[in-house]
């Protein structure tokens, strides 16, 4: 009975802030014990003290499940994935975005005191040498995409709008112990 219970911790998958099923399944295909969305004010990079508060549960759960191979932050600028067509938004999404990345990773580098925090820009598309090469940044934007996790426009975001990734960041946490399951390297 014992072992039982310690296998069921060992595969349960958290969720905290407001995460839908398709973001969910996403993170799960990518391999993630746990998965978070943080809000931001609209043009700006600074993390509300909202996100503060999703980003220190994030720190609380972490602690409890013990050994964190890897963070990957996946931000958004003002507005949804890009369509394929369009490939990437204007220079200031893009710095947007990355901004956005960036305080999330140094909020929980100063919290977590983790170094393997990886950042993913989702206001422009993989470029056709990532897609060939299947890089990290490929499979996830193609995972969050499929997944229905990354809509493009506003009518793919649902009826109130519970499916935006504009204005957001998504954090994946993986477990050591998940590292050599699914994780991309």
């Amino acid at each position: 009975m014992r072992t039982i219970l310690i296998l069921a911790s060992i595969l349960t998958f958290n969720s905290w802030g407001m995460v839908t099923s398709e973001t969910e399944a996403a993170a799960r295909k990518l391999g993630a014990s746990s998965v978070g969305e943080v809000e931001f004010d609209l043009g700006k990079a600074d993390l509300t003290d909202g996100a503060k508060e999703d980003l220190d549960e994030l720190k609380s759960e972490a602690e409890q499940a013990g050994d964190i191979a890897e963070v990957r932050v996946i931000a958004w600028a003002d507005k949804e994935y890009p369509p394929e067509q369009q490939k990437r938004y204007t220079k200031d999404d893009i710095k947007l975005a990355d901004q956005r990345a960036d305080k999330v990773r140094t909020y929980l580098r100063e919290q977590l005191k983790l170094k393997s925090i990886t950042t993913f820009n989702m206001a422009k598309r993989p470029n056709l040498f990532q897609e060939m090469l299947k890089t990290p940044t490929a499979v996830i934007k193609d995972t969050l995409e499929k997944s229905g996790a990354a809509p493009h426009s506003e009518k793919d975001t649902g009826l109130f709008a519970e499916r935006s990734k504009s204005s957001t960041a998504l954090v994946l946490v993986f477990k050591k112990s998940m590292k050599d399951n699914k994780l991309i390297r």
